[in-house]
């Protein structure tokens, strides 16, 4: 499941994501299977910038469509400012 260490690839990805203050919202989900072998991996990133990463919940469902990717979920969760209505005294 996964690379055991971060190929070069890796590490333009990381870069990209320090330079530009983005954070990545996967956690230690696979987002695809391997119709050949069954191997479960983590292709598929989601990335959001600081402010926005800390109102999100990210997750995988686990059930297969048509595709040999799961479905990414992204919930974003509002601030207590968005919901609160305030009424005029």
């Amino acid at each position: 499941m996964g690379l055991k260490k971060t190929d070069c690839r890796g590490k333009k990805i990381e870069k990209i994501l320090e330079n530009d203050h983005l954070i990545l919202l996967n956690i230690l989900k696979p987002t695809r299977i391997n119709p050949i072998n069954s191997e479960l991996s983590f292709v598929d990133l989601s990335f959001a910038n600081v402010s926005l990463a800390q109102r999100t919940k990210w997750n995988v469902l686990s059930n297969l469509t048509s595709s040999d990717h799961f479905s990414i979920v992204i919930q974003i969760i509002p601030r207590y400012s968005d919901t609160c209505i305030i009424t005029k005294r």
